[in-house]
């Protein structure tokens, strides 16, 4: 699969046929994920190639991701670093009428007003900012003078704070980048998760070769995925390998729960007999793989 092509083709097709947009929406979903997966896709296009004509794709994908934030909807695989990354590609079209946007997501909710950083109220420099909003008639003017802080006698940030941050942002979503410099933490952070399956067994293989990071990744993806053989063998890795962090004491407790829970499931499914749960335990972790796709 050449991920980088497939994600490339379908931000094309999206251009070439606006009428498509609609198969994005929340409404349209098929499945209990609301098509967040299908837009980040789009989004990492996005990121990678953004054009002064898309931005009515982009400003619909944010529109859905602030919509889906503030539902009450059950949704599966849920991320809110979406919604943060199509806010994020929005600021590239530098239109300052969007601040309404920006403002309405973050009054969300009190984790949103957190969450949602000030910083891309004023992505589309502070100066022009103030200049809108205090010839502006909106009726939340009043509230985004006080969010940005614009008009304080000192304003909360600088211009150069905020190149600073958008340098941040575009540094933050870095492991989207073309061309993808690790497949397998590219595949974990966009949630594609069964692309994601296949590449395990080898990635586990060479798991002398993992930097520290990618050991955390690959603990992150035994918990999430709820491998739990990959997890421990993940778990042992860190332990065995990175003696001086922080982390180790916290790793040995799950390594030891993950065990109990290991030897728990494998006893039951033995009918009690110790010898059989033994020779199915070591059948299973050297192969545990293959459930992945059963």
């Amino acid at each position: 699969m050449n991920l980088e092509k497939s994600y490339r083709d379908e931000l094309d097709k999206l251009r070439c046929d606006r009428t498509l947009l609609t198969s994005y929406s929340i409404d349209s979903a098929t499945d209990n994920n609301r098509n967040q997966i299908k837009r980040n896709r789009i989004l990492i296009g996005l990121y990678n190639d953004c054009q002064p004509s898309d931005y009515d794709i982009s400003k619909f994908l944010f529109s859905e991701e602030k919509e889906l934030r503030k539902s009450d909807l059950d949704i599966d695989e849920y991320e809110v670093e979406v919604l943060y990354l199509a806010a994020f590609i929005l600021t590239k079209f530098d239109k300052v009428e969007d601040i309404w946007n920006f403002i309405d997501s973050k009054t969300t909710d009190f984790d949103s007003s957190i969450g949602f950083d000030t910083e891309y109220l004023l992505s589309f420099g502070v100066d022009k900012v103030k200049r809108y909003l205090i010839d502006s008639d909106h009726p939340d003017k009043e509230l985004a003078l006080k969010l940005t802080g614009v008009n304080n006698q000192t304003p909360p940030y600088s211009q150069q704070e905020i190149d600073d941050w958008k340098q941040f942002k575009h540094e933050y979503f870095l492991v989207f980048e073309f061309p993808i410099k690790d497949e397998v933490d590219f595949l974990f952070q966009a949630k594609e998760y069964e692309h994601l399956k296949k590449l395990l067994p080898n990635w586990l293989a060479n798991k002398d070769k993992w930097t520290e990071n990618q050991t955390l990744t690959s603990i992150a993806i035994g918990r999430v995925l709820r491998i739990d053989e990959f997890h421990l063998d993940s778990l042992k890795h860190y332990v065995e390998t990175f003696k001086n962090s922080v982390r180790i004491e916290m790793y040995k407790k799950d390594i030891a729960e993950l065990k109990e829970k290991l030897h728990t499931t494998m006893h039951k499914s033995n009918g009690g007999d110790s010898e059989n749960s033994k020779a199915s335990n070591i059948n299973k972790n050297k192969s545990w793989w293959k459930k992945l796709w059963s």
